[in-house]
Formats: structure tokens, C-alpha cells, sequence
């Protein structure tokens, strides 16, 4: 039978003018066709696949810091009501989930990956909306690149990413009805506000997209209605919502401030734009050209993310970071990486040195400034204060956690809750023995992702008191608390920080912060009046001195001793040979001042001599 047919097949071809040719050509192509088929296929697979990973490497090794910021401005709580308050306003729904997604990036490995899924989600919708432009994959990459870039701005929710996504798989649907038009214009009109009150901003995506395939096909008519279908659809949304007119048209739900920039909803708009551009190039758009332009993006991204994510601000929440995690060893290392250049880095590095016993030993290590480098003055901006209350929390002062706590969670620009907050206020309450009011906040933690556990666990704690004086940390700190009220000052800290240890002499840190506060404002008086307060520590003070305070002592005795003998205090020989060093060293540096000593720059005589 087999024979049969190949024996018809010859004779056809025979009788067919020209048909060998034919043939060959139309099997090569069809070869090459399968060939190549594949080969683009697994090409456009390997590049999302890649992306993804960049991505996911650059938020969970590159910035993890902003989605630990993310979460920790937010509180997302599994009930109706709060669902109900998200419904209420234009975008609401994407703002939503996106809140929702935010809920797992205190994992942050998760929540790197849900970063990476999102860009992916909108890079993939876009090369589909690009109707699947032979050789143009590489470009369907622009939107999320751009996107990445734009979110160097830590204000930029990732309610906004949802809106985009949820925009741009609104125009796959219309270039699925491009060219039916009745189709097509029910799309928009029911589609734009619909998709308006859903994600906001992701409308203007929608509409650019409609707009812009119009005037590629020179309907100009259709182009204008939909614009001015547009602005009638925010217009709308205003007078149905009870937003001002400004934050409803640059999109709710999208940014943490109050005050949106209008380069949202451009944005918007320009990514509804790029599915539709198409570069005029001789060569045929092969591998080549598609691996090409996929270098250039990934290069421009990276440029892109270097300019909008500013170092100083990023390295500053990644000492946020460190310290609610309570790395301290992380906290140091990133200390030696980049001196710091605020109050608020070094309050992270004194923490970090003071929970690991050190801070007398090593804290003219770094560059010091003054006394807030200890505790940062009070800040309406949260960062501050939220770091703040965890180092009054440390140290003890309750009361004064209690009230940073509540001023950082107002101070949240959005008037989001905090997860983290509400937990040190639940924390508070707990050890004070409020627990009629630690379980209002337990209840509201228990409705969350990231607390849930904790809460019911303290929940359990709290029904039995001897249990709370019997915890590791929380029967700790119910014993160092102040119990008599005091007028709280931060030009007193001394005064508190005295109080503080002297109510609890195992209070190493407390005293630590003492003496180191003496030292930092330059009140050598002070520091001498004050070093015999070791003597009240448990081992009763008969530990070596620690070496900034050693270097302190020496130089408040040369102050009226021209030298060493009979100094009252044990201080390392090492330490007296290094002190007529630094003198020396001065002396020589006043004669020719580039002369000086590297070893001598981490005294505490160094930081003495440029702080006067």
C-alpha cells in the first residue's frame, strides 16, 4: 500500500510543470518554519524567564529594604470593613490587592518573588496587547522596565503596579475587537468605567491604548470621543466619590502621599502608548536584533534604577530594616561599607553595638556627631521615629515607646495602620499589665497575615500574669520600667537615663547610653560624676573598663595632672601610651597640619578635638 502511494506521488509530481522546484522550496520552508518556530518560542520563554529573575535578585539581595518599608506602612486585615473602605473610592479594588500582595513581603524572599510575578504579569500582557509583533518581543519588555525604574520613588504603592497590570490586560481585549467596530465600541464605553472605579489609573492605560490605535488608523473622530469620554469618566468619579478632584484624576490608591504627581497617571498613559510603537528597521527582525534590544532595556533599567533609587535614603531604611530584624552583626557590616552620614545611621550603629555589649568598647570606631547619634531627636517623619521607639524600647522607657509608637503610626502619610507599630503598642500594654487594652490591639493583629500567630499567642500569655513576669523579654522589661511619672526631656537625658538604671542596676545598656551621652556632648565633668554607677552593676563593676571610656577618664585627669600617677581608675597601660601619642600628634599637627596619626583616629580624644 505504501509503495502504491509513493508510486502515485512520483507520478504527480512528474506530470506537474515546474512542481519539483516547488515542492522543494515550499519543504524547506516548511522545514525551516518548524525549525525556527521553537527556536523563538523557547527565545521569548528564556528572556521573561531571565527577567524574572533579575528581578526578583534586585528587590531581594539589591532592595529589600523597600519591601520591608512597604509592609511596615501598611496593616492588611482579612475583614469587611476594611474592604468596604477600599470599595469606597475610584481604584479602590486594585488598591486592595495590592495592599493584599504587600501583606507578604515581611517574607522577603516571597515578596520578591510577587514583585518579579507582577513586572512579568505586565510584560507578558504587553507583548499580547502588541498583538505578537514578529521580532518585537524584546520590546514588550519597555512598560515593566520603565515601571522598575519609576519605583525608585518608595511612595509608589504596589496598588499602582496592580493598576497598570490590570489597564493592560483591558487593551489585549480591545486589539481583540480592533477592527469590529461595534464590538469595539462597547468595549470602551463600558469597559473605560468600569475599569476606572476597579483600578483607577489603569483606565488612562485603556484609553491611550484606544486612543493611540485610532490615530494609527486615522480614525481621528473615535480618538477624540474617547479622550472626552475619558475626562467625563474622572469627572465622575469626583462628584460620586468624596476625594478632591486632583487625587481622583491622578489616581487613589497609587501613592503614599497625599499630594499624587501627575507622572502617574502620564505614565499611565505612555505604557498605553508602547504596545503600539513599531521601529522602522532594514534588517529582518530576527534573534539577533530580539537579544539586542533586550541588552539595551536591561541596561537602561539598570541605569534607570541607579538615578531614582537614591543611595542615602535606601541605605537608611536598610538600617531600618536590620534593626527590626535585630542583625546587629548585619547592622556593623553595613557600617563598615558606608560611613555614616546622619544621626540616624549611627543611632542604628550605637543600638546595634550597645545589644552586643560594645558600645563603650567600639563607638569611636564610627564617625560620631553628637548626642543624637544615641537617641534621634523627636520627628514627625517616620523613619525616625520608628527607630527611635525601638531604642527607648531597649533601653526601658516605656512609656516614651509607647507615645513614639503612636506618633509614628500617625505619621504615616497615607493614615495607614502599621503592623509593626500596633505590635510594640501591643507590646507596651502588655508589660505595663493593660491587658484590657493590649487585646484590643491583639484582636486586630490576629485578623493579619503577618501577626496573626503572635497575637494569639500573646492572647494565651496574657490570661495568666505570672506567666508574662516569667517571659524571656516581656518579664525583663515589666522589672526595668519606670513606675513613678517623670517630666519626659530630651535636653535631660541624663537625668532619665540615671533614673532609668539606678530602678534597675542589671541595666547594662542604660548605663551604657549614660556614660556614651556624657562623652558625645563633651562633659567630661559629667562622664566622672557619673563612672562609679558601675560599681552598682551586677559584677560589681570589677570588669575591665571599657576602652572609649578608659580614653575619657585619661583625658579628664591631664585636664589638671601633668601625669599619670595616682589616677584612681584602672586604665590599660596601652591606653596612657596612646594618649601621649595623641598629644604628641597634636602638638606635631599644629607645627604642620598633614601630619597625623591613622591609628589615633578611632580615640575618643579624636572625636574630643573635632567636636571643639
Amino acid at each position: 500500500m505504501g509503495g502504491f502511494i509513493m508510486a502515485w506521488l512520483e507520478l504527480k509530481i512528474e506530470t506537474m510543470p515546474g512542481s519539483i522546484d516547488a515542492v522543494a522550496t515550499a519543504l524547506t520552508a516548511g522545514q525551516t518554519h518548524r525549525m525556527r518556530q521553537p527556536s523563538e518560542r523557547q527565545t521569548h520563554i528564556a528572556l521573561t524567564l531571565l527577567s524574572g529573575l533579575g528581578v526578583f535578585a534586585f528587590w531581594r539581595f539589591g532592595h529589600p529594604e523597600a519591601l520591608s518599608c512597604a509592609e511596615e506602612l501598611q496593616l492588611f486585615l482579612f475583614n469587611a470593613d476594611y474592604l468596604a473602605e477600599r470599595l469606597a473610592f475610584p481604584g479602590g479594588l486594585a488598591a486592595y490587592a495590592g495592599e493584599f500582595v504587600t501583606q507578604f513581603f515581611s517574607l522577603l524572599t516571597l515578596g520578591a518573588a510577587l514583585q518579579a510575578a507582577l513586572l512579568v504579569a505586565l510584560q507578558r500582557l504587553t507583548w499580547l496587547a502588541m498583538r505578537r509583533a514578529e521580532g518585537l518581543y524584546a520590546l514588550s519588555f519597555a512598560p515593566a522596565a520603565a515601571l522598575l525604574v519609576m519605583m525608585g520613588d518608595e511612595c509608589i504603592l504596589p496598588g499602582y503596579e496592580v493598576m497598570l497590570i490590570a489597564g493592560m490586560a483591558a487593551c489585549v481585549g480591545v486589539s481583540r475587537v480592533a477592527d469590529r467596530g461595534a464590538a469595539r465600541w462597547a468595549a470602551l464605553a463600558l469597559g473605560l468605567p468600569a475599569l476606572f472605579y476597579v483600578a483607577g489609573s489603569g483606565a488612562y492605560v485603556m484609553a491611550a491604548y484606544a486612543i493611540g490605535m485610532a490615530v494609527g488608523r486615522k480614525r481621528f473622530t473615535e480618538s477624540a470621543c474617547v479622550a472626552a469620554y475619558m475626562v467625563v469618566i474622572v469627572v465622575a468619579g469626583y462628584r460620586l466619590s468624596a476625594f478632591p478632584l486632583d487625587l481622583v484624576a491622578k489616581g487613589l490608591g497609587a501613592y503614599r502621599l497625599h499630594i499624587v504627581p501627575a507622572s502617574l497617571a502620564i505614565g499611565a498613559c505612555i505604557m498605553g502608548l508602547m504596545p503600539l510603537v513599531r521601529p522602522r528597521v532594514g534588517l529582518r527582525h530576527g534573534l539577533a536584533f530580539t537579544a539586542g534590544a533586550f541588552a539595551i532595556l536591561c541596561a537602561a533599567a539598570a541605569i534607570g534604577t541607579r538615578i531614582t533609587f537614591d543611595e542615602f535614603k535606601y541605605r537608611v531604611m536598610r538600617y531600618d530594616l536590620l534593626t527590626r530584624k535585630r542583625d546587629w552583626k548585619g547592622v556593623l557590616d553595613l557600617a563598615k561599607k558606608h560611613e555614616a552620614q546622619s544621626p540616624l545611621e549611627l543611632a542604628s550603629i550605637n543600638f546595634a553595638l550597645a545589644m552586643r555589649g560594645e558600645l563603650g568598647e567600639r563607638m569611636f570606631e564610627y564617625a560620631q556627631i553628637n548626642s543624637e547619634g544615641l537617641i534621634p531627636l523627636f520627628s514627625r517623619e517616620v523613619f525616625t521615629t520608628m527607630m527611635t521607639t525601638d531604642i527607648y524600647f531597649g533601653l526601658g522607657m516605656l512609656n516614651t515607646s509607647r507615645r513614639f509608637a503612636f506618633e509614628a503610626q500617625e505619621s504615616i502619610p497615607n493614615k495607614q495602620k502599621s503592623g509593626r507599630l500596633t505590635k510594640r503598642l501591643a507590646e507596651v500594654a502588655i508589660i505595663d499589665g493593660h491587658y484590657g487594652i493590649a487585646r484590643r490591639y491583639l484582636n486586630v493583629l490576629s485578623q493579619s497575615f503577618a501577626y496573626s500567630k503572635w497575637a494569639d499567642e500573646m492572647t494565651e500569655l496574657i490570661k495568666d500574669d505570672s506567666k508574662v513576669n516569667s517571659h524571656p523579654l516581656y518579664g525583663k522589661m515589666r522589672k526595668r520600667r519606670l513606675t513613678k511619672d517623670f517630666f519626659y526631656s530630651d535636653r535631660e537625658m541624663d537625668q532619665m537615663l540615671g533614673l532609668l538604671f539606678t530602678r534597675d542596676t542589671g541595666n547594662r545598656m542604660a548605663l551604657d547610653y549614660l556614660l556614651a551621652c556624657e562623652l558625645l556632648t563633651r562633659d567630661l565633668g559629667g562622664f566622672v560624676r557619673y563612672i562609679p554607677l558601675m560599681g552598682q552593676l551586677p559584677d560589681g563593676g570589677r570588669g575591665r573598663i571599657a576602652k572609649a571610656y578608659q580614653e575619657a577618664l585619661c583625658l579628664a585627669w591631664a585636664q589638671n595632672h601633668k601625669s599619670f600617677d595616682g589616677m584612681p581608675w584602672p586604665v590599660d597601660a596601652s591606653v596612657k601610651r596612646s594618649f601621649i601619642d595623641f598629644a604628641h600628634s597634636q602638638s606635631a599637627k599644629r607645627a604642620a597640619p598633614s601630619v597625623g596619626n591613622e591609628r589615633l583616629k578611632t580615640t575618643y580624644w579624636s572625636f574630643y578635638v573635632k567636636a571643639k
